[in-house]
């Protein structure tokens, strides 16, 4: 049989370089095409009571139920059509008209930008759009039922409210994520009008866990309608923030959350800027300060310890901290100098001072009645790293351990008065660190009165690392808000700081005298 090699080569050849043009296209495959898609054929759609088939079901995408956008729109009467070149679909509906982008979470409903909880994208040759924008766009009631895993969308007859009228404007949306040393993440929201508490409403969700603060009767601009970065940190409780119209005249923030969890909030001393903040509780605190402390004794400041990561130490069977005949206590003065932030907003007040001078008159007190004090810092500026700190305590197996911080809201910038007040924390298993931050709590809030003189914000658990790694009873303490006006006077106060210091070693000493 006679073969024509040379044809064959040029079939082998076309064969090859369609096989190359394919992997080339593939591996440029927008990132968000090529996320893990987790279909689920058996999810059931109903629009306004009725059932859709479509040719393609509804899937999950990372935990985002898809539904097929002309399925859908047109079982509500409208119309759909793409455009391949701006890879767009534009949607008419009873007078209103929608443009998604295909991997673009923004879209417009008449011209005004919304923001989607996942990207529209193609799928087996349809559009697939996020089903909670369906309630965004237009005020529809979106359901999941789990038992029969039914989808359903009821629009009804209502339609997107007019245009607001009124000069009410979000002007702005900040958002930042927690860090080791400040564990809170949160939004700062800004409008061009004093707000109350009127004007927002609030709500919790769901499957997925959400938190909504939607404002009433205002209206949105290219500062406040934008995208924002994902949180990368392992295992926080804020994800991720969006911002939307929900209608013409309800700006909507959605938090997207871990885990169920409400956060505190707060409007701005003018009330034009509001505060939403959630507490991660993921590692170690942190706030402001004051004045110039003196030198620590250097007898008791032992060189900082090599930084290790430990693991959480289990609750000693037994505890007493005059079985040896002596007592010892470890002072840690949060962070330092180099720290960013950490300030009151007129920049008088320094935590990493305030810490410290606190600590030191603590280490004065406790000298004097006899306890063996070591300090976590060996100078006035610098910051260990929160093992360092750690393995000062571990090392010197100390009876005690107890964290120095101030406290701080808001945005940095501006007094926040609605934030104050005094607390204490401890690492929630720790049943000694609990008796051991009461004791300090009760010396502070004595039940006849006097005191400390500011709000009683109690006793809290958090997982802090200073105080889930130490391997004896431990606490932190924040002393006050830097960043209200109020509390900031007390704190710049050498009378109050030595009052402060005096009643935090009353605790301490009660504590140990509650051993025989």
């Amino acid at each position: 049989m006679y073969v024509n090699r040379s044809a064959l080569n040029k079939i082998l050849l076309y064969i090859l370089a369609a096989a190359a043009l394919f992997l080339m296209t593939a591996a440029f495959l927008p990132d968000a095409q090529a996320e893990e898609v987790r279909t689920s054929s058996n999810v059931r759609l109903v629009v306004n009571g009725t059932p859709v088939t479509a040719d393609v079901a509804p899937i999950i995408i990372n935990e985002r139920t898809m539904i097929p956008a002309r399925a859908v729109f047109e079982q509500l009467g409208g119309t759909v059509s793409w455009n391949q070149a701006a890879q767009q679909v534009t949607i008419k509906l009873n007078g209103h008209t929608v443009v998604l982008t295909i991997l673009n979470l923004n879209a417009t409903v008449d011209g005004a930008i919304k923001t989607m909880d996942a990207v529209p994208r193609v799928y087996q040759g349809r559009t697939l759009i996020p089903i909670r924008f369906v309630a965004e766009a237009f005020g529809a009631t979106v359901g999941w039922d789990s038992s029969t895993r039914t989808a359903t969308i009821n629009l009804g007859t209502s339609q997107p409210a007019a245009p607001a009228t009124s000069a009410r404007s979000i002007t702005g949306v900040t958002v930042s994520y927690g860090t080791d040393s400040y564990p809170y993440s949160g939004a700062k929201v800004t409008s061009n009008v004093a707000m109350s508490a009127s004007d927002y409403t609030t709500m919790t969700l769901s499957n997925p866990a959400r938190y909504v603060v939607d404002f009433n009767n205002f209206t949105a601009n290219s500062a406040s309608l934008k995208s924002f970065p994902t949180n990368s940190k392992a295992n926080a409780v804020v994800k991720g923030v969006r911002t939307a119209m929900h209608t013409n005249t309800q700006f909507r923030l959605v938090f997207d959350l871990s885990t169920g969890a409400k956060p505190a909030i707060a409007l701005s001393g003018d009330k034009k800027a509001l505060f939403i903040t959630f507490t991660e509780n993921k590692s170690s605190s942190g706030t402001p300060a004051p004045s110039n402390p003196s030198t620590p004794a250097t007898t008791t400041t032992p060189s900082t310890p090599a930084a290790t990561t430990p693991t959480a130490p289990a609750p000693a069977a037994v505890f007493n901290p005059k079985a040896d005949g002596k007592l010892t206590v470890c002072l840690d003065p949060g962070h330092g100098a180099s720290t960013a932030g950490k300030r009151s907003p007129d920049g008088t007040l320094r935590e990493y001072e305030f810490n410290r001078d606190i600590a030191y008159r603590m280490r004065d007190l406790l000298q004097a009645k006899g306890v063996t004090v070591y300090m976590t810092v060996s100078d006035k500026t610098s910051d260990p790293s929160l093992a360092s700190r750690v393995a000062t305590a571990n090392n010197r197996n100390v009876d005690i351990f107890v964290s120095v911080h101030a406290n701080a809201f808001g945005d940095g910038e501006n007094w926040e008065d609605q934030a104050n007040g005094w607390e204490i924390y401890y690492y929630g298993t720790s049943t000694n660190g609990k008796k051991l931050a009461q004791y300090i709590h009760d010396a502070n809030f004595p039940a006849s009165g006097g005191g400390l003189g500011i709000k009683d914000r109690g006793v809290k658990t958090a997982n802090f690392y200073v105080i889930k790694y130490t391997s004896m009873p431990a606490v932190l303490i924040e002393h006050g808000f830097y960043t209200s006006s109020v509390e900031i006077k007390k704190m710049k106060s050498s009378e109050w700081r030595q009052k402060a210091a005096q009643l935090n070693v009353n605790g301490i000493m009660n504590f140990f005298n509650s051993y025989k």
